[in-house]
């Protein structure tokens, strides 16, 4: 099918059953044909026509009265169940020809046409016939006929995944939304973990034998309170402090302009300044990491979109790359292009995370559990910063295969007991496997080379571009590459 798969109805001849039926009074009333891929329409009497849809659900039933939740998955195929008549005095020919015709291979790349007065034409796989003769009704003979509407080919979403309609624009901003919403989740859960901390205490004294007990326990109480207060207080100061020199770390493997080194820097301090201010507001403390998290990502996509900044005039690619920065005539700049690897170097930094725990020694189970949620607050970051610097990598597919499995394994470190965050960072992870996926990857080849050969003649002999041979693979040197090579 050369338009774009559209499941709406097709056009009816007429919104008026009589004109449908006949263009004018004089005209002869319309039959319905079946037309093969390539060949003539061929025409029959329609007795009964059925036209079947719906929707895919996923049913979860539940235990002890749980009841039950429906789920749509997708539209289902639309079904075209058909019943008719072949009569008159040449039947058998057109009995034989429609046979003929019901025989040729047909899929959503090359349909066949089923046409009908009332409902218009549709595009069709064959799924079913069948043709039966009566001995005491001569000169005709009855249809029964089973269709699918035809759908997208697999070629067509090849060319657009995940999905027919899906666009990187729209993978995108799905991905941005994703992102929001785990945030969100994630802040969420970290402000009710240490709001749980401090209302434990509370809820003992009054549950520890009743209003006396706890009216004789009250300055107890308070002073617990205070004092869980206090050792919450240390646990934030000194685990958003290790968060902190942990971000300036990654800041570290970064080469871009220091005006945008010195943003990030700024982002990164504000995450411990008041920090005993904002004991009673975590929500705002978790927020700051979140916002220094984003601006690290967004300053390796400006390093990235504004590397054109550091070629030579009139040069595009990584070949103009290599030549960047030599200082010589022609409009070059003094300046050397960002190092090509900072993307590559902070994306490992945060794909470490898994193993991050503070070095801060908790005295309660409170003190613990605080310590815990600001560990699963950092993973949670470091999980959206790996995906939004994966979703803009250029690398192999080896490689992005190796950073996908850190990447899972990241995942599975962070606590979800809570169902919000599970769902979010499902969420999130399937939006980055979209735009991975997109990419084509796995159309990637590797050829070895036994004898050094110089890049321009491997280029012509592979067939694959001079620039894409050297965003896939590490090219020192341009007149002397042996060894294996990734090209497409």
């Amino acid at each position: 099918m050369s338009d774009a798969f559209d499941a709406a109805l097709p056009p009816p001849y007429s919104g008026s059953w009589k004109q449908a039926e006949r263009a004018s009074p004089e005209d002869s009333p319309r039959l319905t044909s079946y037309q093969a891929p390539g060949g003539d329409a061929i025409h029959f009497i329609l007795k009964s026509f059925r036209f079947s849809g719906g929707q895919s659900m996923d049913t979860a039933e539940y235990p002890f009265g749980g009841l039950w939740s429906n789920e749509t998955l997708n539209e289902k195929p639309q079904g075209l169940q058909i019943d008719g008549f072949i009569r008159g005095a040449e039947y058998i020919q057109t009995r034989n020809a429609l046979i003929e015709a019901l025989r040729v291979t047909t899929d959503d790349s090359a349909p066949g046409f089923i046409d009908f007065p009332f409902w218009g034409r549709f595009p069709i796989v064959v799924q079913n016939y069948e043709i039966s003769e009566s001995a005491d009704e001569k000169g005709q003979c009855a249809l029964s006929l089973v269709f699918k509407r035809a759908g997208a080919s697999i070629a067509e979403r090849a060319d657009s995944p995940p999905g027919v309609a899906a666009s990187q624009s729209s993978m995108s901003t799905a991905f941005e939304n994703a992102v929001e919403d785990l945030e969100a989740a994630a802040i969420s859960c970290f402000e009710q973990t240490l709001s749980n901390n401090s209302a434990g205490i509370l809820e003992q004294a009054m549950a520890g034998g009743g209003v006396d007990k706890a009216v004789n326990s009250i300055g107890q109480t308070v002073a617990e309170v205070s004092s869980n207060e206090a050792g919450a207080e240390k646990i934030l100061s000194q685990g958003f402090g290790q968060i902190k020199l942990t971000l300036l770390n990654s800041l570290g493997r970064m080469q871009a302009a220091k005006t945008r080194l010195n943003t990030i820097s700024s982002e990164i301090n504000g995450i411990t300044r008041l920090t005993s201010q904002l004991i009673r507001a975590p929500g705002q403390l978790a927020r700051s990491l979140f916002n220094a998290i984003a601006s690290i990502a967004a300053g390796l996509a400006e390093m990235k979109n504004s590397a054109a900044s550091y070629l030579p005039a009139g040069s595009t690619g990584a070949s103009a790359r290599a030549g960047a920065g030599t200082g010589e005539a022609g409009g070059k700049s003094s300046y050397p292009a960002p190092a090509q690897n900072s993307e590559k170097s902070v994306l490992l930094h945060f794909l470490s995370a898994s193993s991050f725990t503070l070095s801060s020694a908790p005295l309660t189970v409170r003190q613990e559990a605080s310590q815990k949620a600001v560990e699963n607050l950092y993973r949670t970051a470091a999980f959206i910063a790996a995906g939004n610097i994966l979703a803009q990598l250029d690398s192999s597919f080896q490689k992005t295969e190796g950073y996908w499995k850190l990447f899972e394994k990241l995942e599975s470190s962070i606590d979800k007991n809570d169902p919000a965050v599970y769902a979010a960072l499902e969420n999130v992870r399937i939006c980055a496997s979209r735009i991975l996926s997109a990419r084509d990857l796995s159309s990637e080849k590797k050829r070895r080379f036994n004898a050094p050969l110089p890049l321009l003649y491997i280029a012509q002999y592979l067939g694959c571009d001079e620039d894409k041979l050297r965003e896939l693979n590490s090219i020192a040197d341009s007149f002397v590459i042996k060894g294996g090579v990734l090209y497409v």
